[in-house]
């Protein structure tokens, strides 16, 4: 699995689970080593997801494997799995990850078109749509895609103990390098402080097809020696307890990871106010600044508040870093289980009365 939100949390089920006992099997459609460590009792398959035969080989394998319960993650998946096990008797849980009335799909409209036209047939016949932020709840149930919404937020792991030092004059900002992203603003906003904060630089770790372009303004706007751009890193934790302000500037959003890593080591975060949950994570004022999505203007201000005051971004950070505790792995895994041996209860009785006998429940 590559690094990403959904495959990071994918990977935490399967460890958890597994951890209990469980046999997992993970089934990815693109081979390679995972960016996440994996339980070592893990089964992995490669399941190309794409071309003809998609359908057919996802289903050759559910049947084989007869497993308990499919859990599956992100949208176009969640359809291509619906469809695929239809009649096997197999239940089926699905993870939105993103905001559900905002498709960004490669080939246009059309395709997003037809995408939402196959997610409101097919996503009722899940067994429960697992989705991370109350807005995004609200519009699944009024475009009625499940009678079972359940809002489990992302698990989050405290962050290892450290004696690293902060800087004290780094902005942070840690994400794929797509135009959803917004990194660009925080390139604009920082662009009308700079000069005023002559210490202080901005990092910006992740990689995307706005690499270049993101490079390219911040040499128009006279600040490209005081930006760095870092690959994706294995192990960010350093370079989160390195940063004094972390920076989410999004234009959309499901659940973001990053934001609660920076707030567990203490940093003082400003977020966008776009769709997702992120303002459902932050108090504004509080734990965290939020400012208009697209709004450089906005960021300008709370970041040169934050600049200025230490003592600010200090009572921040340490706010922040209690608030997310409700993210511990303690308080998240529980309410999985609960719901996936809740929709494996009724699936394992009918087996075993279509079998005369006891069913696996996984």
């Amino acid at each position: 699995m590559h690094a990403g939100g959904a495959e990071r949390q994918a990977s935490v089920l399967c460890n958890h689970w597994a951890g209990q006992g469980h046999d997992v099997l993970l089934v990815v459609h693109r081979g390679g080593a995972s960016h996440y460590p994996l339980h070592s009792s893990i089964r992995q398959r490669v399941v190309p997801a794409t071309g003809l035969g998609a359908l057919a080989r996802i289903r050759s394998l559910v049947r084989g494997e007869r497993p308990g319960v499919a859990v599956s993650f992100i949208n176009t998946m969640n359809v291509k799995v619906l469809l695929a096990l239809l009649g096997t008797g197999v239940p089926v849980v699905i993870a939105e990850r993103s905001v559900l009335s905002s498709l960004s799909l490669a080939g246009g409209r059309v395709r997003a078109g037809i995408f939402a036209l196959l997610r409101r047939v097919f996503y009722p016949f899940a067994t429960a749509l697992v989705v991370q932020s109350r807005m995004v709840a609200d519009e699944a149930r009024k475009m009625r895609l499940s009678r079972n919404v359940q809002v489990i937020s992302n698990v989050s792991f405290p962050a290892p103990q450290s004696d690293l030092a902060r800087d004290g004059k780094t902005i942070l900002a840690v994400g794929r390098l797509g135009p959803e992203k917004g990194h660009d603003v925080l390139v604009r906003a920082f662009s009308r402080v700079a000069a005023q904060y002559p210490d202080w630089r901005v990092k910006i770790v992740g990689a995307g097809p706005c690499s270049a372009m993101l490079k390219d303004l911040a040499r128009q706007l006279g600040v490209q020696d005081r930006m760095d751009f870092a690959p994706v890193i294995r192990d960010i934790w350093p370079v989160y307890q390195a940063a004094e302000i972390f920076v989410l500037p999004s234009r959309l959003e499901g659940f973001p990871n990053v934001l609660v890593d920076a707030m567990r080591v203490g940093c003082a975060v400003v977020i966008s106010d776009c769709p997702g949950a992120g303002t459902e994570i932050i108090s504004d004022g509080q734990d965290g600044f939020v400012f208009r999505t697209d709004d450089a203007q906005g960021l300008a201000e709370r970041l040169a508040a934050l600049m200025a005051d230490p003592r600010k971004r200090a009572a921040l950070g340490e706010r922040a870093r209690k608030s997310v505790t409700r993210y511990d792995p303690e308080a998240i895994l529980p309410i999985w289980d609960r719901l996936i041996e809740a929709g494996v209860a009724p699936a394992a009785h009918a087996a075993a009365e279509q079998d005369g006998g006891p069913a696996a429940t996984r």
